[in-house]
């Protein structure tokens, strides 16, 4: 059977929708990882991360990511508004193309430029997703290996399917706060716990 995620009134499966169904996945850290693959493919891009925002800090935090190194995730490993693309997509609440990151003020004469290139990402996509109630949760940022690449494919990854993962990623930071409700309660001591429960 199918793994089922459904809104009142609608009914979504894997069977029906295929691979890239989002609101069929259940909300894991392995969910994150599948949707963002989805969404490198549909934006024909080569690589990517999927960044939650951290509430606490104000800061967006990979959570997924496909074909990047390991010194490109610890570079952008917290990532504040205004910092990079994605950072800038976060603090204007709007899609942010950049064609050529050689090229760009948001990359040129700082540090963040010779990460990109060593990386061979030449330009960027970095998508706002703000989920349903209107909240926003992170960003999504697929990156290509040539440039101009990020204007020419920015109709691949469509609203409806941005909403999707904005919902998803919503969802899996509820399940990840629950969890973790879950896990603190089970470290109480005993006599504790009865008073908590």
């Amino acid at each position: 059977m199918a793994a089922q995620i459904a809104r009142p009134g609608e009914t979504y499966s894997a069977e029906k929708f295929g691979d890239d169904c989002v609101r069929c996945q259940p909300p894991t850290e392995d969910s994150l990882t599948r949707v963002l693959a989805v969404a490198v493919k549909k934006g024909k891009a080569d690589f990517g991360t999927l960044q939650v925002l951290d509430q606490e800090s104000g800061a967006l935090r990979i959570v997924a990511q496909q074909g990047l190194s390991r010194k490109f995730l610890d570079f952008f490993s917290m990532v504040p508004a205004g910092f990079a693309a994605c950072g800038t997509a976060l603090k204007r609440g709007e899609r942010v193309l950049v064609d050529d990151v050689a090229s760009d003020s948001i990359f040129t004469g700082k540090r963040l430029l010779k990460i990109m290139l060593g990386e061979k990402v030449r330009s960027v996509q970095s998508v706002p997703l703000t989920a349903s109630p209107g909240q926003l949760v992170g960003v999504l940022a697929v990156h290509y290996s040539a440039s101009g690449m990020a204007s020419i494919s920015a109709h691949h990854l469509d609203f409806r399917y941005i909403q999707d993962i904005a919902d998803h990623l919503q969802r899996f930071s509820e399940w990840k706060k629950s969890r973790k409700m879950i896990a603190d309660k089970s470290r109480l001591p005993k006599r504790v716990k009865r008073q908590v429960l």
